[in-house]
């Protein structure tokens, strides 16, 4: 709503040389983000038996959160893409409120529903950050893991791609 009302206040309305640099990597942010939403949905999809099974394979035995982990990087692309630069700080801060606290929450009942496999895998991998490049080779995608997200990643895009266009335009 205070974007709405202040748009000055938060977004990047004139384009220059600082910006592209951002641009690219918030192109980044974004396109790593959904890859790993993708992904991370994806492999809970075939492998958690609907919530009765505790993924660990994939992008699971390199980070607890790789949805989470998607969600902030394509969040955080969209701030370096469209907003100014201070409003970085209020994405971490509201990352950090509202996330981490599910994050927890979610920990707490899957170390109920999954007892002491859940413990030994919470000790053995990151909750958010993955501690290794490993990453890179357990990030199985799939065709129809990435057409179920069509209906999210086009319409984002398309929007930036307007609001990147008017701007240069508006020059």
């Amino acid at each position: 709503m205070l974007v709405i009302i202040f748009p000055r206040a938060f977004l990047q309305l004139n384009y220059s040389w600082p910006n592209i640099l951002t641009d690219i990597l918030g192109v980044i942010c974004l396109t790593l983000g959904f890859l790993l939403r993708i992904s991370a949905r994806g492999l809970k999809s075939e492998l958690s038996q609907k919530g009765g099974s505790l993924v660990k394979e994939g992008l699971y035995s390199q980070t607890r959160n790789p949805m989470y982990l998607g969600i902030s990087l394509i969040a955080l692309g969209i701030v370096l893409l469209v907003f100014q630069y201070w409003v970085l700080i209020l994405f971490a801060v509201f990352f950090a409120l509202i996330y981490l606290r599910l994050i927890f929450k979610e920990e707490k009942l899957l170390l109920e529903k999954f007892g002491s496999e859940y413990s030994r895998y919470r000790q053995r991998v990151p909750r958010f950050f993955p501690a290794s490049p490993a990453i890179i080779k357990n990030f199985p995608l799939k065709k129809e893991w990435f057409y179920k997200e069509l209906s999210s990643i086009i319409p984002l895009a398309a929007a930036i791609l307007c609001y990147k266009i008017w701007q240069v335009i508006k020059i």
